[in-house]
């Protein structure tokens, strides 16, 4: 089994988003897309399972509920070749359910309706953990502002900041904070250091 390696060379994270339910999967999209990701949607286990093939994700958000492939057999056929982050995003929550999810390989277990904002916050929090913004994308990072002082990091996605005293990166509002006299202020919430580069968006 391998991880798919976070990319270093300016291009972006891929998601893929496994649902049946395409008005909702095409809205996840447009919000992944805002949020600076590559995103790939399959409507059913078959096309999932090609999708995943072809687009080699760096995380997957599955409905369990598919045609062609239960996404169930699709986790297990997945962990067989994969250790992706699997985040099971459905209707059918039910205790038994959530544990068999967890039990078959998936990270996380989250049920419908849900807040698109907050899935895709939740998606990126598991990015940074598994594929630590602090290590691959901050060498790409480092080489790109050497060679140029405006050049914007490598691969940093939209609406995201990092600090260019340790390389700390992280959506915007996670440097966001307030002096003493109550002014906006940004201050990096890893090292506490206040020079950092902005993303655009």
């Amino acid at each position: 089994m391998h991880l798919t390696a976070a990319p270093t060379d300016g291009k972006t994270f891929r998601i893929m988003v496994v649902d049946e339910d395409i008005p909702l999967a095409k809205q996840l999209l447009q919000h992944l897309q805002k949020a600076g990701f590559q995103v790939g949607v399959a409507e059913n286990g078959e096309r999932a399972w090609q999708c995943f093939q072809k687009l080699d994700p760096h995380l997957i958000l599955l409905d369990v509920t598919i045609a062609n492939m239960s996404g169930w057999d699709l986790v297990t056929q997945i962990r067989e070749k994969s250790l992706v982050p699997i985040l099971i995003v459905t209707s059918t929550n039910s205790i038994d359910d959530q544990i068999r999810g967890l039990k078959l390989g998936a990270d996380d277990y989250i049920p419908k309706p849900y807040h698109t904002q907050v899935l895709v916050a939740r998606t990126i929090a598991k990015l940074r953990r598994v594929y630590r913004y602090g290590s691959e994308l901050q060498k790409a990072a480092k080489i790109e502002v050497e060679k140029n002082s405006f050049a914007q990091p490598a691969a940093m996605p939209k609406g995201w900041s990092r600090c260019d005293e340790c390389g700390y990166i992280g959506p915007s509002f996670k440097f966001e904070a307030e002096d003493s006299n109550g002014r906006r202020i940004f201050v990096c919430p890893h090292c506490k250091g206040r020079t950092m580069t902005f993303s655009l968006g």
